[in-house]
């Protein structure tokens, strides 16, 4: 899938839902890698935009990241037509980078 279609990365913060990369139409969103860090314990969920078919990370202090390294097969993606949305469960600033390609 790599191949195809350039990678693309993205830094972000966020304290409670957000919108991480806008729907494509007749795309999907592949994650390659991604890092998350938090200033607390905190579970952070990445979800289809529309679906809120979701995976939950639980990041906890004092350790405070989780990390998915680089896959060029990817760690997970989101339905044709669906953007990508980070929820914040918890009282702190998650920051991350996530790394990413449409297909």
């Amino acid at each position: 899938m790599v191949l195809g279609n350039l990678p693309t990365t993205l830094h972000f913060s966020a304290t409670a839902g957000a919108n991480l990369v806008a729907a494509v139409t007749g795309q999907r969103i592949n994650i390659l890698a991604l890092h998350l860090s938090s200033t607390a314990d905190v579970i952070v969920g990445l979800e289809d935009s529309a679906t809120s078919a979701n995976k939950r990370f639980t990041i906890d202090a004092p350790t405070a990241a989780y990390n998915l390294p680089f896959s060029e097969y990817g760690w997970g993606k989101t339905a044709v037509d669906e953007g990508l949305d980070i929820t914040v469960g918890g009282v702190a600033t998650v920051t991350g980078i996530l790394v990413y390609v449409q297909a």
